[in-house]
């Protein structure tokens, strides 16, 4: 998640959608005050590489901890994040003024909902020795988990809560109207993360069942409605 408030807008990260990527091509055009929340060790190794500055701002601060948070500071070293990498909007518009928070320009990624499951299991499984059956994932409740940080993330009270929505499948167009609407200097290039789990990756229509296919499309139903995605 970015909260940027040199450029005045609010990235929500969605899971599945190159959303590390999108937030590591939008960390150099962040300002000092600007909230970037801490990604992947690996992936910060990436922003680093590229000479971009890192996560910033996203701790509460002393006034905000209570008994449990300070019991962990103490115990475990452990600070209290106000933001985390796929902290919902309805966290920002709590924490920032009401003026600020409609002000900003709000906007998400999202990503055909039969890809992105495939993306999900495959992710989901990369470490497994041997990866459990495709269809029992569907069928699972890991995938109305994968709904909660996507729609879940981006909608208030059941509304959409995001200005733009950009689809995955159009990321170079994405940011060439960020580039545009946000007024940046430079284009944002997008890195390549997490590719090991893509690698030799079939079309999920060769791999999805018909009853893979329809559960995707219930749970998924509202997303393909407001982007108009087809099997």
């Amino acid at each position: 998640m970015i909260i940027s408030h040199e450029h005045k807008f609010i990235f929500v990260k969605t899971a599945k959608t190159a959303g590390t990527s999108m937030e590591i091509a939008l960390s150099p055009f962040c300002g000092a005050r600007d909230v970037v929340t801490r990604i992947r060790p690996r992936d910060e190794e990436v922003r680093a590489s590229l000479g971009y500055p890192g996560p910033q701002n996203s701790y509460a601060t002393a006034s905000e901890y209570g008994l449990r948070d300070m019991a962990r500071l103490a115990l475990r070293g452990r600070r209290r994040e106000r933001f985390l990498n796929h902290s919902p909007l309805a966290d920002v518009r709590a924490w920032l003024d009401a003026d600020r928070f409609g002000e900003y320009f709000k906007f998400c990624i999202e990503r055909n909902p039969w890809d992105k499951t495939l993306s999900w299991h495959r992710w989901n499984t990369r470490l497994s020795s041997g990866q459990p059956p495709l269809s029992t994932f569907v069928a699972s409740p890991m995938l109305e988990l994968l709904r909660a940080k996507g729609l879940g993330l981006y909608t208030l009270e059941g509304e959409v809560g995001v200005d733009t929505i950009y689809r995955y499948e159009e990321l170079d167009d994405a940011v060439s109207d960020l580039q545009r609407r946000l007024n940046l200097p430079s284009k944002p290039l997008l890195p390549h993360t997490k590719v090991t789990t893509r690698a030799n990756t079939p079309h999920y229509r060769e791999v999805l069942s018909e009853r893979d296919a329809e559960r995707i499309a219930q749970v998924f139903a509202r997303e393909i409605e407001l982007l108009g995605y087809t099997f």
